[in-house]
């Protein structure tokens, strides 16, 4: 099983209500929100995540297709790494519950589809 694909790691904060986490560590959570390399959490940084699922997208590259089911922070990184955005632009995306994201690839271009469930 490839566990590039795994959530992230939210360390301390894992299981925890955000409002709980701001309620204690404004700053830190601030920080996470702002600063992809931020790991406030002890955990993995949005940029560690970045790493691992470029990784895990070049391996699949030439393996035709690939199912991969994983969690909604995980797909948005791939997101915005295929479109070139920010990674602070994962806080401005929402997916629905069970949605489906296609990406296929020709060349270096990646293109995408996105269906939701509902």
């Amino acid at each position: 099983m490839d566990r590039s694909w795994n959530d992230l790691d939210y360390g301390l904060w894992h299981g925890r209500p955000i409002r709980e986490i701001h309620d204690e560590d404004e700053a830190g959570l601030g920080a996470w929100l702002s600063e992809p390399g931020s790991a406030a959490h002890g955990g993995e940084s949005l940029e560690a995540l970045q790493t691992r699922v470029v990784g895990a997208l070049e391996r699949h590259r030439e393996a035709g297709v690939t199912l991969v089911v994983t969690h909604a922070i995980v797909v948005k990184t791939v997101l915005a790494t295929v479109l070139g955005a920010p990674l602070t632009a994962i806080y401005r995306m929402d997916l629905e519950p069970l949605s489906t994201v296609t990406l296929t690839r020709s060349g270096d271009a990646w293109r995408l589809r996105c269906k939701s469930a509902v």
